[in-house]
């Protein structure tokens, strides 16, 4: 009896201990290939299958998931979310877990009909795999426009799979797969074309700071249905440019708008302007201070503008609403003004791929003679005729009668959104620099300063500015602050103080050691060496500073620090000290011309920002007479 228990005991500790070593086995694999991760799905398929349905003849895609994720550390937190709207449906959701239903919600999106199901997971040791499986329908194929091969979570292997029938013409374009091994396999089965797409050991979506948009980085599919045709039931898609803008076009012309409700504001904003421009001014920037900005999302309202009236009368509006109001305003006021598709710069997909994915935002233009001044009320604070990093060189289709007008937003070159720091300093016997400070900024440096300025608290702004001025620096203080009008009469903002700067000056004996500069501007800019992807900043850069020095009485120059000088295609540092008369001239000059770094030039970069923080140590020399 005792043997048969042991033997019954021992082949219990096998069947558990077998799964158990593999399952460290599987562990141990996945953290060779991903070591930093805590959590990576070891499987991961998706398959997209275009169909008609039988009782409707609707056309539609099917989206099923089955993916498996497995806990490489303990105690890995993670959310599973499948959204779906009007145009969409989630079917099933297979899994171990409580599955929620509930809209979506973002401090971004102000009305949206957009939901999710989502289920949540705590796998609070390692070695744990959950499974899940979902499957949606896309009931309007035109909403289905990419799929990304990249995921949040990193994935040991991914599957890629479309089957449609020879009746759906769609084109699928690969973008972005150089760097990536994806095996692409196209056959016929059934009467169906599938076309898989598989790859291995793909890292999920990057952690790093200011990167481009995601369809510039990441490995995706673009989705191009062309038309469908049976031989019963036909139907057109996006097949060209022309069919995406009459679509737009179409939208548009369903709005029901009443311009006569806007006469009397428009009539206010006109009745004194001097010019046609001071008209148009007035226009642009009463929609750009009066009408709050929300995005929309909610069924054919992402794409189609509210009517003029109902934006007007509730004073917020999404880029659509914002673009139709200021349309049909400068219409009153006699101007030929227009409405505006384009994608910003984080979309990467242009007009030469006629799809949604090609654009997301709406904007307004006036012509005037042959050319058009674009207006965006979305950007605050902009000035007439200045556009924003975003929208610069951004292809456009502009309203032409029953056609449109493809072109680009004129770029704006660096030296118009310029950053001054000017001080005049001079040295007490207390070893303390006092002196004078101005600051003045231009283009789009001023922009984000007036609405940083105008989003403070009244009762917080000065302070806010003098913090500013001073760096929130507690060694430098700010007094006798000179504040312009700040608002949009300025072509340049300017503010200047009185400032006392501490703990800049270091005394041995008969030597002074002073470290001039208290600004460094973009010493912590420093993006590591295993950055992968390329840099963006918010805009372009030309940020300069300027020291003057008063050598005090008594003592005379021993030492200047060297200058610097690095230029690359992407970047041009300048740093200089010169001695004239009596005083000592610093000039640091940082420019980003095209407010990217890329790839390439990531490594150069790094060493100039080390370059930099060293000729930013180095203090100017001063000894006794």
């Amino acid at each position: 009896m005792n043997i048969i228990f042991l033997k019954r005991k021992y082949y219990l500790l096998i069947l558990f201990a077998f799964p158990l070593a593999l399952m460290a086995q599987e562990v141990e694999e996945a953290r060779q290939v991903f070591p930093e991760e805590g959590l990576v799905l070891t499987n991961s398929l998706i398959h997209f299958k275009f169909k008609k349905e039988k009782k409707t003849d609707d056309l539609v895609v099917v989206e099923k998931r089955a993916e498996e994720f497995l806990s490489l550390k303990g105690n890995q937190k993670f959310s599973y979310v499948v959204h779906y709207d009007d145009y969409s449906s989630v079917d099933e959701f297979e899994t171990s877990a409580l599955v929620n239903d509930e809209y979506y919600q973002s401090n971004d999106i102000f009305h949206s009909d957009i939901r999710m199901k989502y289920a949540n997971y705590s796998l609070r040791q390692k070695g744990l795999n959950r499974s899940i499986k979902t499957k949606k329908t896309y009931k309007d194929i035109k909403y289905l426009t990419k799929v990304y091969l990249t995921s949040r979570q990193s994935a040991l292997e991914r599957t890629v799979k479309f089957t449609i029938p020879k009746a759906f013409e769609v084109d699928l374009v690969s973008v972005n797969f150089e760097g990536y091994t994806i095996e692409q396999v196209e056959t016929e089965k059934g009467g169906n074309r599938e076309v898989e797409y598989k790859i291995k050991n793909l890292a999920g979506f990057s952690k790093e700071e200011s990167l481009p948009g995601a369809s510039y980085i990441y490995p995706h599919v673009l989705i191009l249905p062309k038309r469908y045709d049976d031989g019963t039931v036909q139907s057109e898609f996006f097949n060209s440019l022309d069919a995406l803008y009459a679509w737009y076009a179409q939208l548009v012309a369903e709005v029901e708008n009443k311009p006569e409700e806007l006469n009397e504001i428009v009539e206010t904003l006109t009745a004194s302007a001097s010019s046609e421009e001071a008209k148009i001014k007035n226009i642009f920037y009463w929609v750009q201070d009066n009408i709050r900005y929300i995005a929309f999302e909610d069924g054919i309202a992402g794409y189609q503008p509210e009517n003029c009236q109902t934006v007007f009368f509730n004073r917020y509006g999404d880029c659509k609403g914002m673009a139709n109001l200021m349309k049909e305003m400068l219409k009153l006021a006699g101007f030929d003004a227009r409405l505006v598709w384009l994608g910003t710069k984080s979309v990467a997909t242009n007009y030469s791929t006629p799809c949604l994915a090609s654009d997301n935002h709406m904007i307004c233009a006036v012509k005037q003679g042959a050319d058009f001044l674009y207006l965006d009320g979305t950007e605050k604070y902009t000035l007439l005729g200045a556009y924003a990093e975003r929208i610069q060189n951004q292809e456009v289709l502009i309203e032409d009668g029953a056609s449109f007008i493809r072109t680009k937003i004129p770029v704006q070159e660096h030296l118009k959104n310029t950053r001054d720091y000017s001080l005049r300093l001079r040295m007490t016997e207390k070893n303390t620099l006092v002196g004078a400070v101005q600051i003045s900024e231009k283009g789009e440096a001023m922009s984000s300063m007036m609405y940083r300025y105008n989003q403070t608290r009244t009762d917080e702004k000065e302070e806010s500015l003098k913090g500013y001025l001073a760096l929130y620096d507690k060694f430098i203080s700010i007094e006798n602050m000179q504040l312009p009008s700040m608002d949009r009469s300025m072509n340049e903002l300017v503010l200047s103080a009185d400032i006392t700067i501490k703990n800049k000056v270091s005394v041995f004996d008969d030597e002074l050691y002073l470290y001039l500069d208290p600004y460094h501007i973009f010493e912590r800019y420093d993006l590591g060496e295993d950055r992968q992807f390329p840099f963006w900043t918010s805009h372009k850069h030309n940020d300069k500073v300027r020291i003057e020095f008063e050598l005090p009485e008594g003592y005379e120059l021993s030492s200047l620090p060297k200058s610097l000088e690095v230029e690359n295609a992407d970047f041009k540092f300048n740093l200089a000290y010169k001695l004239e008369g009596n005083n000592v001239f610093y000039d640091v000059q940082i420019q980003i011309p095209n407010s990217e770094i890329t790839q390439p030039n990531i490594a150069e970069w790094n060493k100039a920002i080390k370059s930099l923080k060293a000729a930013y140590d180095e203090p100017i020399i001063l000894i006794k007479k």
